[in-house]
């Protein structure tokens, strides 16, 4: 990686270099398609510049071994040979796993909270693959378990918060069917229990006996699948969770005993939802708060990177949990997750 961007660098602040490069980019029939004529570089500051710079040096080869077998320029340590050109190629095949997710919910508008869970198995299926394959180097392969360490740590603090799990499971399309495919049957019925426990307290009236007398069927273990790959949650209808025929519209239990639907004649669950709230108004306020919570609270600027937002013109005497927890605030508000200023200044009064 240090050769790449040193290249691409030293390129873009010569004149010299830039234009003889141009020329060899012209010269090679294979690329007068293209629209990349130039080596991007490296920025420390942004997430995906590794990938990027990788990526441009590789479609560019050619012109890259053109330049670098000048001898008059002075480049030669500069070129990669043929063992670090595989590595590096394996690199920036490792390296575009992330790049779709994270592009994805980096976006503010797009992608909704229920997604991630889904998003973060099928990331964790390729990190898998990579590192049981035998086609490619041994250095790859102890990245990639480097990098599913770091997923299990992510994973595990995710079990703090239950949003995850309740918004994936009021998808009507996957209840807890896409559990039963990717956790064990224990891990399932204590998802399923914290799904009821949380309906009981928020969105159940005082007065309601629906959970009184009914007594769920117990999960059975599925076997897990954990190569789909190229499957997202749109195209998951499992057949995991045990049926239940008995279906009351304003039961949790029943809802989650229930064979998964189809959302296609809706238009997705949030419009599934905003269908049922005259028939079953406590379950559809539960589906619509926790279905339409965003999946990020960032900009592209990567403010909880630590980056140029904390360090230099917009934090003032502040902490960067302060900082952070206000532009979580800051972002989230006027989605339907917090709609009013009320609800925002409801999270400020409860942490004074």
């Amino acid at each position: 990686m240090t050769i790449v961007a040193n290249l691409a660098r030293r390129v873009d602040e010569s004149p010299m270099l830039k234009s003889r490069f141009q020329e060899h980019v012209y010269a090679c029939s294979e690329l007068k398609e293209t629209t990349r004529h130039a080596l991007p570089r490296r920025v420390a500051t942004r997430w995906n510049s590794d990938r990027v710079a990788l990526d441009g040096y590789l479609h560019l080869w050619r012109p890259v071994k053109a330049l670098t077998d000048d001898l008059g320029l002075n480049l030669q340590h500069l070129a990669l040979d043929a063992a670090q050109r595989q590595l590096a190629a394996e690199l920036n095949e490792a390296l575009e796993v992330f790049e779709l997710p994270t592009q994805h919910f980096s976006s503010g508008s797009v992608p909704l909270v229920h997604q991630v869970l889904p998003a973060l198995v099928q990331l964790k299926d390729a990190l898998t693959s990579m590192r049981d394959s035998e086609e490619i180097s041994v250095v790859t392969r102890v990245g990639a378990q480097a990098a599913l360490n770091v997923y299990d740590k992510y994973m595990e603090n995710m079990t703090i918060c239950e949003v995850y799990f309740i918004a994936l499971a009021m998808c009507p399309n996957v209840k807890l069917s896409w559990f039963y495919q990717h956790y064990d049957a224990a891990s399932v019925e204590a998802i399923r229990q914290m799904i009821i426990a949380r309906f009981r307290i928020s969105y159940a009236s005082a007065g309601d006996s629906l959970v009184s007398g009914f007594h769920p069927p117990e999960p059975a273990s599925k076997p897990r699948n954990r190569w789909l790959q190229g499957h997202y949650l749109a195209s998951t209808v499992g057949t995991g969770a045990p049926p239940f025929t008995s279906f009351n519209s304003e039961s949790i239990e029943a809802y989650l005993s229930s064979e998964v639907e189809s959302i296609a004649m809706h238009g997705g669950p949030v419009e599934y939802w905003s269908a049922k709230l005259d028939t079953a108004p406590r379950l559809a306020r539960m589906g619509l708060d926790y279905l339409t919570a965003p999946a990020t609270s960032v900009d592209a600027e990567r403010a909880f990177s630590a980056g140029r937002l904390t360090i230099n013109h917009l934090q003032h005497n502040m902490s960067s949990e302060t900082f952070e927890a206000k532009m979580a605030v800051g972002s989230w508000y006027g989605t339907p997750f917090l709609p009013e200023i009320s609800d925002v200044a409801a999270i400020i009064r409860e942490s004074m």
